[in-house]
């Protein structure tokens, strides 16, 4: 009698431990994924002031023991599709960025690194300056040595006119590569600048294919899997000289970019991010 109950109390126990291991089971498939983010890894960003009609500035600095992997600027808004980032670049522990605000309304921008302890054959390496014709989109490419991989980037001008920004930023291969519009008339030059080093988990995501109207702007985003973070990224919009780059950032796992369509036919855009872990 004592065996039979003690047999009935083993299952009923049974049946609790498995009822126990199904909801953990379900709360483990529902939790968020675990991410692995590098030794230091730390996004700094900085609001600033976009006044009407002329290029503004600002950067950021790294935590005292960090460099900067990537970075980016964004246009807080864009008046008639009408501010945009002209430059976007890192010089040391430093990011910098520019913004060209062609509208005749003020607004604001954001310039974003991501910091974390430097990763092992860590290099700022820039492209050789092009020439950026007026009324021309222009490609420049920062390559990275043997070994390392594009971890973040982006690119000059040496213009200050409004009539001068970024078409897309984003890596290729062992290579950043930054499309300049001039729509001015004057000849300019540019240039890009790529982060290298080597970090486990690195991985080039790129977002579904944004389609945009003549005249309209927008968003998309791309996505790092786990256990990997963001730590680069930008935009991939080829197109006409109408067609440049409200700005990017990072926001949890994924990279977020936009991109103003002022050309007269249809464009599309693709967000890009580049991941890495511990």
């Amino acid at each position: 009698m004592q065996h039979a109950r003690l047999l009935q109390s083993v299952a009923v126990i049974g049946a609790c431990l498995a009822t126990v291991a199904g909801a953990a089971t379900a709360y483990a498939s529902a939790a968020p994924a675990v991410r692995s983010r590098p030794v230091g890894y730390t996004i700094v960003s900085k609001q600033f002031a976009a006044p009407a009609g002329v290029e503004s500035g600002g950067m950021v600095r790294c935590p005292q023991g960090t460099v900067p992997l990537g970075g980016s600027a964004f246009a807080d808004s864009s008046p008639q599709a009408r501010v945009n980032v002209s430059a976007s670049f890192p010089f040391g522990a430093v990011w910098g960025a520019a913004v060209k605000n062609s509208s005749d309304v003020a607004t604001t921008f954001h310039v974003t690194a991501v910091c974390a302890k430097q990763p092992k054959g860590y290099r700022q390496v820039q492209s050789k300056v092009v020439a950026n014709p007026a009324l021309r989109q222009t490609q420049a490419a920062a390559t990275c040595p043997q070994g390392t991989m594009p971890l973040g980037g982006g690119g000059f001008t040496s213009s200050a006119g409004t009539d001068v920004t970024m078409n897309g930023t984003a890596p290729n291969g062992r290579s950043w590569i930054v499309r300049e519009n001039n729509g001015g008339s004057t000849d300019e030059t540019t240039g890009a600048i790529a982060v290298c080093g080597h970090m486990r988990g690195y991985k080039v995501v790129r977002g579904k294919l944004l389609h945009l109207a003549s005249g309209t702007s927008g968003g998309t985003f791309a996505a790092c899997p786990a256990p990997t973070v963001p730590i680069g990224g930008g935009v991939d919009a080829p197109g006409s000289v109408g067609v440049n780059f409200q700005g990017s950032f990072p926001t949890g796992n994924e990279w977020d970019a936009f991109v103003n369509n002022s050309s007269e036919i249809p464009a599309s855009s693709t967000a890009v991010v580049v991941c890495a872990s511990r």
